[in-house]
């Protein structure tokens, strides 16, 4: 069952408060995101296409799951 009142973190939110700590810039971060895209997928990231820009968005969820998966990666 999909849980509506999650919240959905913006990737500048999610950027700015550090909890993917290995990715310093937001180019970078962006990168990191696209690569997840056509991998595994385990960020499950929303993306909104507006007319200048793509907007990210992430559950908490699905943020803690890819934070797991690097952490067992890199050990």
């Amino acid at each position: 069952m999909i849980n509506k009142t999650e919240e959905k973190i913006t990737l500048h939110k999610l950027h700015k408060n550090r909890r993917i700590w290995w990715i310093r810039s937001l180019p970078t971060f962006k990168k990191w995101i696209e690569r997840d895209l056509k991998g595994k997928n385990l960020l499950k990231t929303i993306i909104i296409n507006t007319e200048k820009t793509k907007r990210y968005y992430f559950k908490s969820s699905n943020i803690e799951k890819y934070i797991r998966a690097f952490e067992k990666r890199n050990q």
